[in-house]
C-alpha cells in the first residue's frame, strides 16, 4: 500500500488520507500494530487497512513509551506516504514543559502532525497536537 505525495486518487478525486495507528500486544509476545487510512478527519470514509507483526518488542518503561511503540509503528507505517495527520492511542508530550512523548516521536519521524486519540468524541484536530 502506498499513498502518492499528493495523495490518493478516488474516482479522480486527489485525498490526503488521514492515519490512525494503535499496537497490540499479545501475550504469546510480539507486537500487533493497525493502521486505518481515512479520506476524513472524522474517518467516515475508510481507505485502506493494514496491519503488521513485530516478534520482539521492548519492555515497557514508564516515560519511555516510544521505545516499546515506535518499532510496531514503523512496520505498519512503511511504504504509506502523503499522510496529512496521525492520531495515535498515547501522549504527544509527557510534560508541559514539552518532554517528547509518543506521539512527538511519531511527529520527528514523519514530519506530519500527531495527536492524541479524542477521548468523549472531543476532536482529533484539538489540543494535544505537535505539528510543523
Amino acid at each position: 500500500m502506498q499513498a502518492a505525495e499528493a495523495g490518493i486518487d478516488i474516482e479522480g478525486k486527489t485525498t490526503t488520507p488521514f492515519a490512525a495507528v494503535d499496537v497490540h500486544y499479545p501475550a504469546s509476545g510480539g507486537a500487533l500494530a493497525a493502521l486505518v487510512l481515512a479520506g476524513d478527519r472524522t474517518f467516515s470514509q475508510v481507505l485502506a487497512r493494514k496491519t503488521a507483526f513485530v516478534p520482539q518488542v521492548a519492555a515497557y518503561v514508564p516515560g519511555q513509551f516510544f521505545q516499546r511503540e515506535l518499532p510496531p509503528l514503523r512496520a505498519v507505517l512503511a511504504g504509506v506516504t502523503g499522510i496529512e495527520l496521525v492520531v495515535i492511542d498515547g501522549y504527544v508530550d509527557l510534560a508541559p514543559d514539552g518532554k517528547p512523548g509518543l506521539g512527538a516521536c511519531v511527529h520527528e519521524e514523519l514530519g506530519v502532525p500527531a495527536c492524541l486519540r479524542p477521548l468523549n468524541g472531543g476532536r482529533c484536530d484539538a489540543e494535544p497536537c505537535r505539528e510543523m
